[in-house]
């Protein structure tokens, strides 16, 4: 059975809290400094999503981009058609 998002976040928090609980517990170090770490791994969470949300819009622009091939296939440039102009035919050969 699906969890809900509600559910999966909640319980996400709780061990992200059990375990900076237990990290502050194991070294003792004062909220001044955990406050540093914290700032610090706060910087990668968001590194991390910035990378995500980059590479969804990639991903999202490719498939825009392939869909209005589809619905409009690209027109022949002039240049194409002159190139197609200038190709000799079999009875000028």
């Amino acid at each position: 059975m699906k969890q809900s998002l509600m559910l999966i976040l909640e319980r996400a928090r709780t061990i992200m809290h059990n375990a900076l609980t237990h990290a502050i517990n194991e070294t003792a170090l004062p909220a001044y400094l955990i406050e540093g770490i914290l700032l610090d791994l706060l910087a990668e969470v968001r590194a991390q999503k910035a990378a995500e949300f980059s590479a969804e819009y990639e991903e999202a622009l490719k498939l825009y981009e392939e869909t209005l091939k589809l619905i409009h296939p690209p027109e022949p440039s002039e240049q194409d058609q002159t190139v197609q102009e200038r190709t000799p035919t079999e009875s000028e050969e």
